[in-house]
């Protein structure tokens, strides 16, 4: 699959324009954010440098702050229809049974990323995102 496309409009004939803007203009789409990826991702970003945003009582919310610019800058940049937020909720999956090493060797997260598990499922509720 290309990550151009050729326009169909008659005056950008000879324009290429992103995937996901042609596919926009033809179809729904779904963005699916893999949530405790986007904020373990977001947490560490800042946290390698020791940068810990907190909020007024005090508590960690630099994954949470990250979190809500990557899934913004995600639906700015596809401009999807729908957007699903999707949460990894257990240690034993499937993915155990075929893998017994899967996360095997994964350390406890920060104590500063574990009070901010609770408010990410706050921040999509807000967002109005489906978990």
């Amino acid at each position: 699959m290309s990550a151009y496309a050729k326009s169909t409009d008659s005056e950008e004939a000879n324009e290429w324009v992103p995937q996901h803007e042609h596919d926009q203009q033809n179809r729904p789409s779904l963005l699916i954010i893999d949530s405790f990826a986007l904020l373990f991702r977001g947490f560490f970003s800042m946290a390698a440098v020791g940068n810990y945003m907190k909020n007024s009582k005090g508590i960690p919310t630099n994954g949470l702050h990250q979190f809500a610019r990557y899934m913004l800058h995600a639906i700015d940049t596809f401009k999807p229809s729908h957007v699903v937020c999707a949460f990894d909720m257990g240690k034993e999956t499937f993915r155990n049974q075929l893998f017994p090493a899967y996360k095997a060797h994964r350390e406890a997260p920060p104590s500063e990323l574990i009070p901010q598990f609770d408010m990410l499922w706050q921040l999509v509720e807000a967002f109005g995102q489906s978990e």
